[in-house]
């Protein structure tokens, strides 16, 4: 398969997996009735959302000079 043949199937297979997500079907029975067995649909599904996902990093403020009230419950025996 070479390299546009590649990029064909791949734009088929999200295509399916964007489908299977506007719908309301398991993905058992949507993978059976469009012909792909459950374990190609799912490994489709896992790439789909890696290749869409944002990141593994989610933002945080940190606020300097507060600690909350479990802080010092915890740590409270070092600090005594």
């Amino acid at each position: 398969m070479g390299k546009a043949e590649k990029e064909q199937h791949y734009r088929e297979m999200i295509s399916i997996i964007r489908e299977w997500e506007s719908g309301g079907t398991t993905q058992v029975q949507y993978s059976t009735k469009h012909g792909l067995k459950p374990p190609v649909f799912y490994y489709w599904l896992k790439r789909y959302r890696q290749d869409t996902s944002p990141g593994g990093f989610v933002p945080v403020q940190v606020v300097k000079g507060k600690r909350s009230p479990r802080y010092w419950n915890i740590h409270r025996e070092s600090y005594s």
